[in-house]
């Protein structure tokens, strides 16, 4: 075949020579796409006359689009009665779900268009959630501590519960893989449980469990006080200062947790 002439097609291991009897097999690997739409009140035109500045593509190679890794097309939803400029994000980590947003949104802005929310199609990572939550917490100086929260945040600033519900535990991949998991963990355990099972005659869980567990209670102590604190009148003058002492309580705790079955996971693949 001619494309094993060109360089971008040369094999990974051996020479670049087909042999037929023994066939060929070309396999393809990509980062997680996600399809996403964002609804306008206006014509199709419009919409993809959006769409071609956003795009990585652009009009052509003499007029490319403003956001890398980023394809997009306008249409128009009959049965909603409002255009959309739809979009794939080949890459989240180089244009994100909430900069596709937010160039749309300034866009329809300098044409007077409005924006009404937008939609995922299919499912989405959950940094890609917790990234946009990031973005909108910085720009509006929120302080949001909870992952629930955070996804509720992104759910309402991107309206993606505007042409249907939007359910998390249903949309964003890690939760579903959670769900589907039969063994929750040590941390899933009640207490009274999690105390027997190190207690019994078994390595593990030992005492790495043991000291994340107690580490993730000390963090959250931390943070509780903090939380206790932060937003009372009598303690208003020290808000700044829990805004910065109890992010890293909460972190810890989080990451305590999660080494609580790590320890035990590293240490049973060990033996």
């Amino acid at each position: 075949p001619p494309q094993l002439a060109k360089p971008e097609w040369a094999p990974d291991f051996g020479p670049p020579t087909f042999v037929p009897r023994w066939g060929a097999t070309v396999t393809g690997a990509r980062t997680f796409l996600i399809a996403y739409n964002i609804n306008l009140l206006c014509t199709k035109e419009l919409a993809h006359r959006i769409a071609l500045n956003i795009r990585e593509q652009g009009r052509g190679p003499d007029q490319p689009g403003r956001l890398k890794k980023v394809q997009g097309i306008g249409w128009y939803l009959e049965e909603e009665n409002m255009a959309q400029v739809s979009t794939n994000l080949l890459d989240f980590e180089t244009t994100s779900l909430h900069t596709v947003y937010e160039e749309i949104c300034r866009d329809a802005q300098e044409l007077n268009l409005p924006v009404v929310g937008s939609q995922l199609v299919g499912l989405i990572p959950k940094k890609a959630m917790l990234d946009a939550a990031e973005f909108y917490i910085k720009k509006e100086k929120l302080f949001l501590l909870e992952e629930e929260q955070k996804i509720r945040l992104v759910v309402n600033r991107l309206g993606l519960d505007s042409l249907s519900p939007f359910h998390p535990r249903e949309r964003i991949i890690e939760y579903l893989v959670q769900a589907g998991e039969v063994d929750g963990g040590l941390v899933a355990k009640p207490l009274g449980a999690f105390v027997r099972a190190v207690g019994a005659r078994s390595a593990a869980p030992g005492g790495g469990s043991v000291s994340a567990a107690a580490g993730a209670l000390g963090a959250a102590l931390g943070s509780m006080v903090g939380l206790m604190s932060y937003g009372k009148r009598q303690f208003e003058d020290l808000d700044p200062i829990m805004r910065k002492l109890i992010p890293p309580f909460h972190q810890a705790m989080e990451e305590l947790v999660a080494m609580v079955d790590a320890d035990s996971r590293a240490f049973s693949s060990y033996m």
